[in-house]
């Protein structure tokens, strides 16, 4: 008896090019290698870069080029032994992560039109629409949670 073909695993970040694009992202979450050991002997856990840096110019800089590093991975080695939902979910998360830290104000509508945009006219919404929804769904349930938690602040 079969059950059909294995499964096919797709390892996220795994090209040279989108290993890049999440490097970049790291740096923009967790700041440099110094930062993490600053921010871990202050709050014992490197969580993220720190909040009161966040603000800074050089923050907003880094945080343009990140949201320009979601739109990058939309033509990373497409085609090259990855299905098309991989590659959907490599950049919701790439966009979500952005989301997470993108300062309230322009940056941050840019990131969320962009995410939309991106999600309005993916192919996986025709072709896998329960993949399509899981990422709608986590981007409606975070935009939910992030202005119930302004509004209570």
């Amino acid at each position: 008896m079969s059950v059909g073909e294995a499964a096919k695993v797709y390892e996220f970040w795994s090209k040279p090019a989108a290993r890049k694009v999440m490097a970049d992202y790291k740096l923009l979450r967790f700041g440099t290698d110094e930062q993490q050991a600053l921010t871990a002997r202050r709050a014992r856990v490197p969580i993220t870069w720190p909040s009161s840096d966040r603000g800074t110019k050089k923050h907003a800089r880094m945080a343009s080029r990140g949201a320009g590093v979601s739109e990058q991975t939309r033509g990373v080695e497409t085609g090259q032994r990855r299905t098309r939902e991989s590659y959907f979910h490599e950049v919701c998360f790439m966009y979500a992560g952005l989301l997470d830290i993108a300062p309230s104000g322009s940056l941050r509508e840019h990131v969320l039109h962009s995410y939309i945009d991106f999600l309005k006219n993916s192919e996986v919404e025709r072709g896998s629409p329960p993949e399509w929804y899981l990422e709608v769904s986590r981007l409606m349930n975070g935009a939910t949670d992030a202005t119930s938690a302004k509004s209570v602040a």
